[in-house]
């Protein structure tokens, strides 16, 4: 719910103390939209993000923390030329879910509805000094559901698959040899990425593509999202990039995927063409790598 300006400076509930990040995400990490972010236990540097005009990094303390919610705020201020001008901080809330001892996902959970131009953080006055998750933690994590435990490739997506490309200029920029290969480990997308030029699925110059994470749509069970990590040694930001969102749906032997750079967006199809992105048709080879049937063995002894 939108607040008035005056608002920042009323908050009111549960003074927060300081709360730990989880255990294993004490180190330094590469995220797909912040870049560098180093966690402590109560701490967390976003090493090339700055919310605060005049800096170039944003360090954050832990606030509170609910279950997977971690509410955060910012070291660094900053006087807000409104109002006679006030100083703020900004907070941030993450929705942290734990995939591996070395993968994690989140879902933003806050985001600036005061129109002030700080995106993703609520500002919040100095002078505060009681603030509640629901001031902070004010969006929805959006419509999907998370599948949590290993990170395998989804159904739709397990298999060998020759493939086509769409820019927006020609959906058969890819030669013959375009080829998906997806049964020999079920969590690594293996591409012939020559056969496009210089252009990429999953911005992956070398073809080998980690599978983080997939989530299946709660309105529609027969789209995917699915978030890849590119093993490219190092990325250029432009026709290489670290993480790809893939919007994947099964339609009789097509497969049809968009992809998109850094993060996966509600709303996303697979069948339109992102702005900043690709579509893809991959037609089946191989299905071997899993089985659409089980079977049960049973004694009527």
């Amino acid at each position: 719910m939108k607040r008035n300006i005056s608002d920042i400076q009323r908050f009111h509930g549960v003074t927060g103390g300081l709360c730990t990040y989880p255990s294993d995400l004490r180190g330094t990490w590469y995220d797909s939209v912040y870049g560098t972010v180093a966690f402590t236990d109560s701490s967390m540097n976003m090493e090339t993000k700055a919310f605060v005009t005049g800096f170039t990094n944003t360090n954050f303390t832990c606030q509170l923390n609910n279950g997977d919610m971690y509410v955060s705020k910012s070291v660094e201020a900053v006087t807000l030329g409104i109002l006679g001008g006030f100083t703020v901080n900004v907070w941030i809330c993450f929705e942290i879910k734990s995939l591996t001892t070395s993968s994690f996902y989140y879902y933003l959970r806050s985001s600036d509805q005061d129109n002030l131009n700080f995106g993703d953080v609520v500002p919040v006055a100095t002078t505060v000094t009681t603030v509640t998750e629901a001031d902070v933690c004010n969006t929805s994590p959006g419509v999907a559901s998370a599948k949590e435990g290993l990170s395998a490739v989804p159904v739709p997506l397990l298999g060998d698959f020759t493939y086509t490309m769409n820019f927006g200029t020609d959906s058969s920029q890819c030669g013959v040899s375009a080829f998906w290969e997806g049964c020999s480990n079920t969590t690594i997308i293996t591409l012939n990425n020559t056969a496009c030029g210089s252009q990429f699925v999953g911005y992956s110059a070398s073809g080998s593509l980690g599978c983080i994470t997939s989530f299946q749509d709660t309105t529609s069970t027969s789209v995917y999202y699915v978030g890849v990590y590119n093993f490219d040694t190092s990325v250029n930001g432009a026709s290489t990039k670290r993480f790809t969102c893939f919007t994947v749906e099964f339609d009789t032997n097509i497969t049809m995927v968009s992809q998109s750079p850094n993060k996966c967006s509600s709303g996303s199809s697979p069948t339109v063409l992102p702005t900043d992105g690709a579509l893809l048709h991959l037609t089946t080879v191989n299905l071997l790598c899993f089985s659409p049937f089980f079977f049960m063995l049973y004694t009527t002894a």
